[in-house]
């Protein structure tokens, strides 16, 4: 009485006392029931998948959030390293403009320079008529020196040349120099040669003193430029009347302290120096070649044989008593040792 009473429910209708058709209003209410609780489930599974779906669309777009965010940061990071680059490309770029300016500018002043010092050397090479190929050396000697930023004293170029170029120099210019010295006239040619390399350039300031009267002479000074007064006083300091109180002028090519020259080559073994009866004094800067007479005795004594017939008795006594000394010394030495024995 249920199922007619609940298949009518609602309805006009007049519930059947039929079985079958009892049966039959049970089973379709049962099939409408799993029906709906299929319904339910699939609706119950559908949610799940798309809150599943959902979870993982979100968790995917989480992913490509987060490397995309990476793959912006690694942007900004290489845009970053790229700016770096750029910027130490360009720090660089600028060191090596500044270094190329300052090569630039070096070279330029070291040309500039070598310029400067080239033509007065060129100038003063074609003034004594240098050979050709010692004005070759000579220059090669120069540019070398300034290639290694080594300052060249134009006034005193044959500082800066090799002992035997300097020697060659010094002989080609000053061996006429020395010939007109009547103390050095009758000498062999290669003992002036050999003085010749002993000659050392000395420059001195205007108004300076070279020797004053009554000094000692140990040198022979030549007058190679400038010019200089030589003139003698009285021992109170008052000038002498007369011819002896006009003062002689001095320039290049003369002399003095020649007479120191001819004491030497009379007395080998220089036992005194001369005195200078006159004083010398600078007009203005001058340039000279000294030759000291220590220098100018050893010179000799070693090439006595090449000293002039007139000069050669005192060198030769000098050298003969020389060696007779050193043999007496000898001499001594064997005793002292065999009688220690």
């Amino acid at each position: 009485m249920v199922a007619p009473f609940c298949s009518s429910l609602g309805q006009n209708l007049q519930t059947s006392n039929d079985p079958w058709e009892s049966l039959f209003t049970i089973l379709i209410s049962l099939f409408g029931l799993l029906l709906f609780s299929y319904f339910i489930g699939n609706l119950q599974l559908y949610m799940q998948l798309e809150t599943q779906i959902k979870e993982e669309r979100r968790k995917t777009e989480e992913k490509q959030k987060k490397a995309w965010e990476e793959m912006e940061e690694r942007r900004k990071k290489v845009e970053e390293k790229q700016k770096k680059a750029e910027e130490e490309m360009e720090k660089r770029r600028k060191k090596v403009e500044e270094r190329r300016k300052k090569v630039e500018e070096e070279m330029e002043d070291r040309i500039k320079k070598m310029n400067e010092v080239k033509r007065p050397i060129e100038i003063w090479m074609l003034i004594h008529r240098f050979p050709r190929q010692m004005k070759r050396d000579i220059m090669q000697c120069v540019i070398n020196s300034l290639e290694r930023k080594q300052d060249v004293n134009v006034k005193n170029l044959l500082h800066h040349l090799p002992e035997e170029l300097r020697n060659k120099a010094k002989r080609f210019l000053y061996l006429d120099l020395l010939k007109k010295v009547p103390a050095l006239q009758n000498m062999d040619e290669q003992l002036l040669l050999k003085i010749c390399d002993f000659l050392r350039p000395v420059y001195y300031n205007e108004q300076s003193y070279i020797v004053r009267e009554g000094d000692p002479v140990d040198a022979t000074i030549f007058i190679t430029d400038g010019v200089a007064w030589s003139y003698s006083t009285s021992n109170n300091g008052e000038a002498i009347s007369g011819s002896s109180s006009l003062a002689e002028r001095l320039e290049k090519g003369d002399f003095f302290g020649g007479e120191l020259l001819e004491f030497v080559l009379k007395n080998p073994s220089l036992p005194k120096l001369a005195i200078s009866p006159r004083t010398v004094k600078t007009h203005g800067p001058i340039e000279t070649l000294t030759l000291m007479a220590e220098e100018f005795k050893n010179i000799v004594s070693k090439n006595w044989l090449c000293v002039g017939e007139g000069q050669l008795e005192p060198f030769a006594a000098h050298v003969v008593q020389a060696a007779w000394r050193r043999h007496r010394e000898n001499k001594v030495l064997e005793k002292s040792s065999h009688g220690g024995r």
